[in-house]
């Protein structure tokens, strides 16, 4: 990067993954609450898991009285760095002791999605959805799609639309219990995972999580014509800036059910 080469930590076979062995979700962040948004801030040192630049990153949550949970996200660094911060909330509307997510139903609102090779990096094309397992575009029950997804074919990026445009991206609802949740955002990327690759996590009340017991949609920026990470939007260089959005980055709504736009 300018000229510089860099060694990230290796934690995913070849590759640097969630930015490294610890990354930021495993580092003691400050906060503060102010009324009804909950403000985290942390400074990661030049050098950390082989990245450049003093890097200090603010993530505020804010719940609103309609029940939308917003996030977000911003940067700034002391030399140009890579980020692409997201939220990794797993999700399992039928209650923390259900088994899988197969009875949910998921919708995405995307044309095309980003093709990854065996280490699950991006080739750097665009692939549409039309005849395929990743097909999201109508209300889809996960049963229906439960060979793909234990084969992994849904751990997939889907582009969602244009970066700075505030839209409704998808839905994920439990039909027996009338939850769903809806995701708003700027970006032009929205991950969908069905945590085919979680072992024996225990969570509340001792539940030990396996495979496909839950599903998380994360909101990711994305370069629309090459396909990979936007210099502008998350390449902190001469702006020394980064900012998922002006707006709401992430918008979760939980509510009852209604018609789908």
């Amino acid at each position: 990067m300018d000229g510089q080469d860099y060694s990230l930590t290796i934690n995913n076979g070849p590759n640097n993954i969630h930015g490294g062995v610890t990354g930021f979700s495993r580092r003691l962040w400050q906060s503060s609450i102010d009324g009804n948004v909950l403000k985290m801030t942390y400074n990661s040192p030049d050098g950390e898991d082989g990245f450049p630049g003093d890097v200090n990153v603010t993530v505020t949550y804010e719940l609103s009285e309609d029940g939308s949970l917003t996030l977000e996200y911003t940067a700034t660094s002391s030399k140009p760095c890579p980020i692409n911060l997201t939220n990794h909330v797993y999700l399992n509307l039928s209650g923390h002791n259900s088994d899988d997510v197969f009875d949910h139903v998921a919708q995405i609102t995307a044309d095309t999605y980003v093709p990854v090779n065996n280490d699950l990096i991006p080739t750097g094309e665009l692939s549409p959805v039309a005849d395929t397992a990743v097909d999201l575009r109508q209300p889809t029950r996960l049963r229906e799609r439960e060979l793909a997804i234990r084969r992994g074919d849904l751990d997939v990026t889907y582009c969602v639309g244009q970066n700075g445009t505030l839209k409704l991206v998808s839905r994920i609802s439990h039909p027996e219990s009338g939850r769903f949740i809806d995701t708003f955002t700027t970006e032009p990327g929205l991950q969908f995972y069905t945590a085919k690759y979680m072992a024996d996590a225990v969570g509340k009340g001792n539940k030990q999580y396996q495979p496909f017991a839950s599903a998380i949609f994360r909101i990711l920026s994305l370069d629309p014509e090459r396909h990979t990470a936007k210099k502008q939007s998350i390449h902190l260089a001469w702006s020394n800036e980064f900012k998922m959005s002006d707006a709401f980055p992430v918008v979760f709504v939980l509510a009852e059910p209604k018609a789908y736009v």
